[in-house]
């Protein structure tokens, strides 16, 4: 019985010897309140900038202890961090903002979509505003577009612990041409902005006849004059065409649907190419031209197809030329 008793004292001794304590505190570096707990003691609310009471922890002499920390809050995504200590350290533990405060504003009257970092989606009405919190490393991707806004690509320098805004600025409008003739069909149309002194390729495509009674979409830069030039005929493929033309004079702001109306706004020039079967020419000349040839190097407009419409389905933000 002594025996063992001196065997349990013996063991005492040894772990007194290999044991320690270390002193931790943990700050709250946040803009907000987090919840903490240290080495899996209960919660602590800490205001921002506070600091908790020392801990005392056990630890073992001679090795570098592990102590866990977890927080939670506004501005922290998923806080599970470990305190390295030793025998006799004193460690102020500051945690900092793993997350941005971020406020998205679609200024457009329509739609639009952005994707932030490749990963989440926000969708806008017209006027529409998101704020959330995103985890942020100072290099964050945003991609976004809109009924009125081009497709972009943008990367912001933004960090954790900030708060920033973003704009969806529109900067595209739609040109919407109508066909409301009662017996002709559009075969080619040429859309060029207006300091342009050529007509470039035919935005329909080789495939499209606008009909009476349709209309047909695209979307094309804002705040830029777009002049039209239109081949029409009889609704069949083989039928003699005839050119009319439209100068803009006013322009095309961005946020607007443009209404092109045919034969409405047109001036006729007479005939045109012989059918849709025949090659469209890039290199037609505007009448305003005096026979110069397109500057090379010149302003680059974008200009997309979307597609064909109704003509009695504009909506409230188109506006007729």
């Amino acid at each position: 019985m002594k025996y063992a008793n001196l065997v349990f004292l013996v063991i005492l001794l040894v772990l007194a010897a290999c044991s320690g304590e270390a002193y931790i505190r943990v700050n709250n570096n946040t803009p907000g309140s987090i919840l903490v707990s240290i080495n899996h003691n209960a919660d602590e609310v800490l205001l921002p900038g506070d600091t908790t009471d020392t801990y005392t922890v056990s630890v073992s002499r001679g090795i570098v202890n592990q102590i866990p920390v977890t927080a939670s809050g506004e501005w922290l995504s998923d806080y599970n961090e470990s305190i390295a200590v030793a025998n006799g350290d004193v460690v102020v533990h500051r945690i900092h903002p793993q997350q941005a405060d971020l406020s998205f504003i679609n200024t457009s009257v329509d739609s639009a979509i952005l994707r932030y970092e490749n990963t989440r989606y926000h969708y806008f009405a017209g006027g529409d505003s998101v704020r959330a919190m995103h985890t942020a490393d100072g290099n964050v991707i945003l991609d976004y577009e809109g009924r009125y806004i081009f497709t972009r690509h943008e990367e912001k320098s933004w960090f954790p612990g900030e708060r920033r805004r973003f704009e969806l600025v529109p900067d595209a409008c739609e040109i919407q041409l109508n066909n409301i003739h009662p017996n002709r069909a559009v075969y080619y149309v040429f859309i060029s902005p207006s300091t342009a002194d050529t007509w470039g390729e035919d935005k329909l495509g080789a495939n499209t006849i606008l009909y009476p009674g349709e209309g047909y979409i695209w979307k094309a830069e804002g705040g830029v004059r777009w002049d039209m030039r239109i081949e029409a005929g009889d609704p069949h493929p083989d039928s003699a065409l005839f050119a009319y033309e439209f100068y803009d004079t006013e322009g095309c702001a961005a946020d607007f649907t443009w209404i092109y109306e045919f034969p409405t706004i047109f001036t006729p020039l007479g005939m045109g190419k012989l059918s849709k079967t025949g090659m469209a020419d890039s290199v037609v000349l505007k009448a305003h031209a005096l026979q110069k040839t397109f500057p090379s190097g010149g302003p680059v407009y974008r200009i997309e197809k979307i597609g064909k419409k109704n003509t009695g389905l504009a909506k409230e933000t188109a506006i007729k030329k």
